[in-house]
């Protein structure tokens, strides 16, 4: 019922395909460029007995003149990680498209009693700021119990130098 795509970086750990199953997305792609340049990297979206406990705050706009475009575009409307009030920095990645042959470096495990994954980011946060904001590493492991719940889910932070950080979560407003 669950599934990987390594080479992506995408997961869906799930109980079963029914609206009222257990549901969890988690993004621990690579930096992406165009469409996909949000800054939503180890972002986790929830779903359970057929509500969106831990939705995604919204959809990208394509109209540049949108006021909300930049905050679409920052980690703050993800369920992830900023530092300093910083959102995750992707700006070296923009406007580079690759062919990836190897999976990403994950963990990753699927069973009738549980799934674990989990995803690392280590790019900094900010754009031109690296003396305080790149010695960051951001890793999320996911411990789902299957059938029915619960998610573990665990936030590592591992830096050099002392730097406030905030998990960011967008709860569904029922």
């Amino acid at each position: 019922k669950s599934i990987a795509f390594p080479y992506g970086g995408y997961y869906a750990l799930r109980s079963g395909w029914d609206k009222r199953d257990q549901f969890l997305f988690f993004k621990a792609s690579r930096p992406g460029v165009g469409h996909c340049e949000g800054n939503d990297i180890l972002n986790i979206q929830l779903t359970s007995f057929g509500k969106d406990l831990l939705p995604r705050a919204g959809a990208v706009s394509y109209d540049h003149k949108d006021p909300f475009k930049p905050y679409f575009l920052h980690s703050f409307s993800a369920n992830t990680v900023v530092v300093d009030g910083l959102s995750i920095n992707t700006h070296p990645f923009q406007n580079k498209v690759a062919t990836f042959h190897e999976p990403l470096d994950g963990r990753w495990h699927t069973s009738s009693a549980f799934d674990f994954t989990e995803g690392t980011y280590r790019h900094g946060y900010g754009k031109g700021n690296p003396s305080t904001t790149s010695y960051f590493t951001h890793q999320r492991q996911i411990f789902f119990v299957k059938p029915a719940g619960p998610w573990i889910i665990v936030v590592l932070m591992y830096r050099q130098n002392d730097h406030p950080q905030q998990t960011i979560r967008n709860l569904h407003p029922d």
